[in-house]
Formats: C-alpha cells, sequence, structure tokens
C-alpha cells in the first residue's frame, strides 16, 4: 500500500493483529510486508548526504551515550533528538540494533520529534527486519491446576489486560458459553436480558461477562453490569448504542429489533474455561488460566500475551504537524484490543 496522506484524527490498523495509530500529520505513508512494516516521511526531506548525528539504541540500553558501543533505550534516543533537532543541518537517525523490544505502550512521538530544516530523522533497524517492537509478554512458569479440565495456569503482573493470548503463531480466544435463544430464553430490556441461565449469576466475577451479540450484519461486544437470578443489567453506554436508530432503520438489527435471536455466547469468566484454545485473565489476582489444544505441551510452550493496544502512535495538530519522519525496517508485532468497559 502506497500513498500520499493528510491525516485527521485517524488510525491506521494494520493487519495480523498490530496496530498503529498516526493522527494529524502530513507526509508519505509506505506498508510492505503485509502491512507489517511501515515507513513514513516527506517527498522533501533529505536523508543522504549530510548527517547531523547517528544515535544507537538497543532492547537492553541504558543511558544517555546511545553510541554502537553504549547504546540507550527508545525513549532516551527521543529526548536525544528532541535536543538535536531545532537547528538540524542534516539528517538525524536513530538505529535500533538487532534484538526484541518488549513494550508495553506506544512510542508516541509528537510535533517535536519531527526533522527540521528540510532534513529528516530516521528511525531505522540495523538489518531489515532485525529490530522487532513487540506489544506482548512471554508467560513461563505453566502448572496444571485441574487436571480433569486440563486446566493450566501462570502468574502475571496484577492488573495485566489483554484481550487475546498466542504462541507459535495460533490465536487463543477468551472463555466462552452459555449464550441463549431469543425469545424462547432470553429477552431484550431497556436495561439489558431477562431469562438468562441462573448459572451466571453464581460466578465469581460477574461484572467481568462481556455478552457477544449478533444481529444480521452486526456484531456487538458489550459488558455485563450486574446480573441477579436470570436477569442481567448490561453496561452503559453500550447497551443504549446498540440500539440508537438511524434513517436506515439500523435499530431492526439491533438487541431490540426483529433480527435479534439472542446472545452467541458470553465471554471472559473462569467458569467457562474448558474448551481447547481459550483462556482467562484473572486480572486482581495476577493468573493466567489456560486449557491447551491437542499436541500443545505448556511445559515448553512459547506463550505470547499481547499487553499493548498501540505499538506506535504519531499525533500532533493541523497547526502543529508531524512532519520529516522514516520508519526503515523496524517490525512491529503482538498487540491487543484493550477489553470494552462500557
Amino acid at each position: 500500500m502506497t500513498g500520499a496522506f493528510a491525516l485527521k484524527r485517524c488510525a491506521v490498523f494494520f493487519e495480523h493483529g498490530v496496530h498503529v495509530a498516526f493522527c494529524f500529520f502530513a507526509g508519505a505513508l509506505l506498508c510492505s510486508g503485509s502491512a507489517a512494516f511501515a515507513r513514513i516521511g516527506s517527498a522533501t526531506s533529505k536523508v543522504d548526504g549530510s548527517r547531523q548525528a547517528q544515535l544507537f539504541v538497543a532492547p537492553n540500553g541504558k543511558g544517555d551515550a546511545c553510541t554502537r558501543h553504549r547504546p540507550c533505550a527508545l525513549q532516551a534516543a527521543q529526548e536525544q533528538v528532541r535536543v538535536l533537532s531545532p537547528g538540524m543541518t542534516g539528517a538525524i537517525t536513530v538505529t535500533l540494533l538487532d534484538g526484541t523490544y518488549r513494550v508495553t505502550g506506544p512510542l508516541v512521538l509528537a510535533a517535536r520529534d519531527s526533522g527540521r530544516n528540510g532534513h529528516a530523522v530516521v528511525w531505522q533497524a540495523e538489518h531489515a527486519h532485525g529490530a522487532v517492537l513487540d506489544g506482548a509478554m512471554r508467560v513461563r512458569r505453566w502448572k496444571l491446576v485441574d487436571r480433569k479440565r486440563n486446566l493450566w495456569s501462570a502468574a502475571v503482573p496484577a492488573g495485566t489486560q489483554a484481550g487475546q493470548r498466542g504462541g507459535k503463531g495460533r490465536r487463543a480466544g477468551l472463555a466462552r458459553g452459555d449464550g441463549c435463544k431469543s425469545p424462547e430464553q432470553c429477552r431484550y430490556t431497556p436495561e439489558g436480558l431477562t431469562g438468562v441461565d441462573p448459572h451466571l449469576a453464581s460466578f465469581r466475577r460477574p461484572q467481568e461477562l462481556v455478552a457477544v451479540i449478533s444481529a444480521r450484519w452486526r456484531d456487538f461486544h458489550c459488558p455485563v453490569a450486574s446480573i441477579e437470578g436470570t436477569t442481567v443489567t448490561m453496561a452503559e453506554p453500550c447497551w443504549h448504542n446498540t440500539v440508537i436508530d438511524s434513517k436506515n432503520g439500523w435499530s431492526y438489527a439491533s438487541p431490540k429489533g426483529k433480527s435479534f435471536k439472542g446472545v452467541d455466547w458470553f465471554e471472559n469468566a473462569y467458569e467457562l474455561l474448558g474448551t481447547p484454545g481459550q483462556f482467562y485473565l484473572d486480572r486482581a489476582a495476577g493468573r493466567l488460566y489456560y486449557v491447551p489444544r491437542p499436541g500443545e505441551d505448556m511445559r515448553v510452550a512459547d506463550v505470547e500475551l499481547p499487553v499493548a493496544t498501540a505499538l506506535l502512535t504519531i499525533s500532533g495538530s493541523s497547526g502543529n504537524a508531524v512532519q520529516d519522519l522514516r520508519f526503515d525496517g523496524i517490525g512491529f508485532m503482538h498487540t491487543t484490543l484493550a477489553r470494552p468497559d462500557t
């Protein structure tokens, strides 16, 4: 995908679970390798010939020397660029030495990270695709905690949020089940649903459940606020937003419309575990639970838990645009979609 962009309040969603957001900048965007690698720059920026400075970073970089023999971290290099850029007389290059850069949030670039005076700031991998920004944490030390269900568990930092889990290129889904048919079982109400399985009310954390509903071409994921007996109160404003009408009659394809056939499933609960390839993350306790697929050995499995919702964010304003940036050969891997709160 190649083209010139003048973007406002927008985002680019890369394939294969990678999300890089770009807001309020003008320049050219070049994506290659199934949109896994990005290159951004201005047609007038200069990157050949004169070079003002070259900085080096490494996954375990520290300090602020930012030299090949004493590389620094990404953020330290960013600070160096900000000091050097106002009086640019040549390109500034930030070279990422080979390795995996584990991040929990995006590298955030703003107008003050721009190139100046017609010269570019270049963020580049030392070798093509040798440097990768990775938004996942590796989960180790799995233990079998329920032999009957073949349920395994591992510790993660308390408060960790993630919407998917992967390993060896295979994505795992949230534990799911206990859907209901409409109108035979559950019915729509302005506050939520009636007639759901009473088993849901006994879950240890019913407020973490998410109802997944399909109505014609529309797909809804709405969090649960509370459950009493067979009555579910849904979180707002999500539930209200599902039934907002339009000139085109979209409310027909909503939980209160004729096309509503019930809840496909509820997801995100420990009690729903049991199907191979599904997981549950207990954020409060800092435990990840997973039922492996046939052939998966959790004692040696490479398990990656995506925790970053974005890997690179570029933002400015219409009057203070980001410009003259280039990204060459850097890989982006593993992001997650944040669980809906309301």
